[in-house]
């Protein structure tokens, strides 16, 4: 019997008291921060989906276009456009543009041969 009050003295005495007060405080702020980094950590990660997420749809938006590029109806489009070819039972018409005469004045895009090299110079530094 002398074991157990003995026993209840220490756990009653003031010193055991504070270290256990102590201990629970040390043991709540390491808690507390657990849960902390815990919140912090899947926020991060849900941020982290999202950016996959728009990555994969760029990446398929991005495959698609590939695609595109690949086939034979866009590889045509460009050789018709910048390459100025045609089918074998096709017409090609130019139209001009609305910048430049309809009439068919050729004396404006001639360059003129009247002039002398140093009107050209002339003209082509300060002519406005």
């Amino acid at each position: 019997m002398d074991s157990k009050i003995r026993f209840w003295s220490i756990i009653t005495s003031r010193l055991f008291i504070i270290i256990a007060i102590i201990a629970i405080v040390i043991i709540g702020v390491a808690f507390t921060k657990n849960l902390v980094r815990r919140a912090e950590l899947t926020t991060e990660i849900n941020a982290l989906h999202s950016k996959v997420a728009s990555f994969e749809q760029k990446n398929q938006e991005l495959s698609g276009l590939i695609e595109y590029l690949k086939s034979s109806e866009f590889q045509e489009k460009e050789a018709r456009l910048r390459m100025g070819l045609r089918k074998p039972d096709e017409q090609v018409i130019i139209l001009p543009n609305e910048s430049q005469n309809v009439e068919g004045d050729l004396s404006s895009m001639q360059p003129k041969m009247d002039e002398a090299n140093w009107q050209k110079w002339w003209n082509y530094f300060f002519k406005i």
